[in-house]
């Protein structure tokens, strides 16, 4: 009997063991490759080269604008470009900007990571939005991708992107991101995998799942990523204001300038693309209102907001994007659908339904399986998949949109652009760290040539110019577009026809130049002078310095090549470099005192001062001495500085060849009368840098 027990005991036990095994069997984690989770040690973090990539099916390129890639902001932003290299699409990135540490940081990535440094930037460095747009709508690339620099953006982007691409001729595809406070991960340069912050790699899944339950929607504000295709269609009616980057209203009018053209399908992706905004991130894209930019920047961009399309007017922000991509069908199978959003909130009325999506469970990849909400409720069940929504909900969240803030009159204090600086806090600012300020003195009449001439200096990657300004109009316009500029303390009214060479206007303009560089003068700058009619093909400012103090370099204004250059009343005022030296600044006084007692221009005011009346302080051809400082004129060498009448330059069939064959650094566009004609022979002749109808600097022929 006791045998017996013991056999039945020990037979239970066995058993037992068996369950216990199966059961601990079946509780064992299934790990699948697609989301494998591995303690690893931690290599050190490293930029290392690109994988080898698979042939990409997509064409596409994505466009970002960083800040330099230094300190925090930069650890963030490789954070964000590292996310989209390492999708399944396999974009290319160009990085648009001019400082130094952005070829840095693309050279180990090339060539899937390059640099445009063709971007027109205010004096501050940041990054005009309306070039922003005009460079990547001239990429070659099938699908064109802008997006903020901080976002980090995971691979669902690559599904939605193909099926929208099947869709539409035309397509505008914009996503907003989702703030979190939390995003406890990291990648290792391009790798596939993210890291969380315990070491333990993870996939795109789990972070979805920490991103969708920890984020916050930004819905007031524009999107964070914009998408298109070439197609044959523009993004929008009219030209982009020149709006500051990252300095607010920029996106939101984007958005309702696409809405109103109506060129395009404009598709909300925020559902099913997780686009990720850390909160610590300073947006530069999508924070409309809550714009982290100067104070001077943001209210310029309201400004601009408010004077120019719709947005004002028509105001737009994501609820008025009326076709959203969404995830239909099973929670295990699901697909991706396009439904219209009047349609939704027509068909919830009254808001105690609720809304079935249905979808094909192989939908073909046409867009014959884009479907309104009329076609999903004809369906049968048994042909579709269906995902319940809750009408009340949709409602619910779609008044939610309506208490945004709006763009209004009160909330723009005033209506003038401006900046915060006085003369001696900008040429402090803007000087280069030999204390050297390139100063042009200008008027409205001449708006479009100092465009161009500013647009040349940057070409030339000259930072450390200048612009004082004659009057309100032409202040206004040069703040709009980035450029450092004060406003002179005597305003006068340049009027654009009635101030050429000659006119009592023109003498008072020019008095103000030599005002103005005495003023710099006394502060210890180093002025080099440009009149904006002055073409630069190469950058001077080397040469002016090898003069030496003591000395003021001139252009001359002789018109006959086979006599001297310093022949009476031929020193050109629009064209020198002086030193803040004791005897120059003297000199300089005596220069304002002439022309304040004189009828005429400036100019006969430094030649007499210099040289004498008659030319009696002249040494030798080119150069004359100022008998009570020992400051030197200078002549400039008529064949690398020539004035409008030497070389004969401007009467050749091509006027920049003829110049650079000679080796010209600038040219100038004088010894012609009247303003229209100036202008008309500079453009002609192609030394023009700007498009006056985009407010755009020309792209250059090759990258910098």
């Amino acid at each position: 009997m006791e045998v017996q027990v013991m056999q039945a005991l020990l037979s239970t036990a066995a058993m037992l063991l068996i369950v216990i095994s199966l059961r601990a069997t079946q509780l064992l984690p299934v790990v699948r490759e697609s989301d494998r989770i591995v303690q690893v040690e931690l290599p050190e973090r490293s930029l290392a080269v690109l994988p080898e990539r698979e042939t990409r099916r997509i064409g596409i390129t994505f466009y970002t604008a960083p800040a330099p890639f230094e300190g925090a902001e930069g650890v963030r932003q490789t954070l964000a470009i590292h996310s989209w290299l390492r999708l399944d699409c396999r974009p290319d990135v160009v990085l648009m900007g001019r400082h130094p540490s952005l070829k840095s940081f693309a050279q180990p990535l090339e060539p899937h990571v390059s640099v445009d440094s063709d971007i027109d930037i205010t004096f501050m460095g940041n990054p005009m939005f309306h070039s922003m747009i005009r460079q990547a709508q001239a990429s070659s690339s099938e699908i064109i991708v802008l997006i903020d620099p901080n976002l980090v953006l995971l691979n669902d982007f690559t599904a939605a992107i193909t099926k929208v691409r099947a869709a539409e001729k035309n397509w505008l595809l914009v996503v907003k991101p989702i703030r979190t406070s939390m995003f406890p991960f990291d990648l290792l340069g391009p790798s596939e995998l993210w890291l969380r912050s315990d070491g333990v790699f993870a996939d795109d899944d789990e972070v979805r799942k920490i991103v969708k339950f920890k984020g916050v929607s930004t819905d007031c504000y524009g999107p964070g990523l914009w998408a298109w295709n070439k197609g044959d269609a523009q993004l929008h009616a009219g030209v982009v204001p020149p709006f500051v980057y990252g300095s607010g209203h920029h996106s939101e009018w984007l958005l309702t300038e696409a809405l109103v053209s109506k060129y395009r399908t404009v598709i909300d992706g925020s559902d099913v693309i997780t686009l990720v905004a850390p909160q610590t991130i300073t947006s530069r894209l999508y924070n409309g209102d809550g714009a982290h930019g100067r104070p001077w920047d943001v209210a310029g961009n309201s400004v601009l907001a408010m004077q120019y399309g719709s947005l004002y007017y028509k105001p737009a922000d994501l609820s008025n994007v009326t076709m959203k991509l969404v995830k239909c069908g099973g929670k295990v199978r699901y697909s991706l659908c396009l439904y219209n959003r009047t349609e939704v909130l027509e068909a919830c009325k009254p808001h105690n339904r609720k809304l079935r999506l249905a979808q094909k469970s192989d939908p073909p990849a046409s867009s014959q399986d884009w479907f309104s909400f009329g076609q999903w409720f004809g369906r049968s069940a048994s042909a579709r998949k269906l995902q319940a929504l809750d009408c009340k909900t949709i409602a619910l969240a779609t008044d939610e949109y309506l208490r945004c803030p709006r763009l209004t009159k009160k909330s723009v204090k005033g209506s003038e652009l401006w900046l915060p600086f006085s003369l001696e806090a900008l040429v402090a600012r803007v000087a280069s760290p030999d204390k050297v300020v390139v100063l042009s003195v200008v008027g409205d009449s001449y708006r479009a040539m100092l465009m161009s001439w500013v647009c040349s200096l940057r070409r030339l990657n000259i930072s450390n110019y200048l612009v004082y300004a004659l009057d309100d109009e032409l202040y206004q316009h040069a703040v709009s577009q980035g450029v450092p500029v004060v406003k002179s303390s005597q305003t006068m009214r340049a009027s654009r026809d009635d101030c050429h060479f000659g006119t009592k206007c023109f003498q008072d303009v020019t008095k103000m130049k030599s005002r103005t560089v005495l003023h710099l003068l006394q502060l210890g700058f180093k002025v080099l002078f440009s009149d904006v009619d002055v073409y630069w093909f190469q950058n001077p400012i080397p040469e002016m310095m090898s003069y030496g103090p003591g000395t003021l370099v001139a252009q001359t204004d002789q018109y006959n090549d086979t006599e001297a250059a310093n022949l009476p009343r031929r020193l050109n005022s629009g064209f020198y470099f002086a030193w803040p030296d004791r005897a120059t600044v003297n000199v300089f006084v005596k220069i304002v005192k002439h022309g304040m007692t004189s009828n005429m221009s400036e100019q006969p005011s430094f030649y007499d001062t210099m040289c004498g009346i008659d030319g009696e302080h002249r040494q030798g051809d080119d150069r004359c001495v100022e008998p009570e400082t020992n400051v030197t004129a200078i002549f400039l060498d008529r064949r690398l500085y020539p004035n409008g009448a030497s070389g004969n330059h401007w009467e050749q069939s091509n006027v920049r060849e003829s110049c650079e064959r000679q080796g010209c650094r600038v040219l100038h566009n004088n010894w012609v009368a009247g303003r229209e004609r100036k202008l008309k022979r500079q453009v002609a002749a192609g030394l023009w840098d700007y498009d006056e109808t985009t407010r755009l600097c020309l792209m250059r022929t090759s990258k910098q």
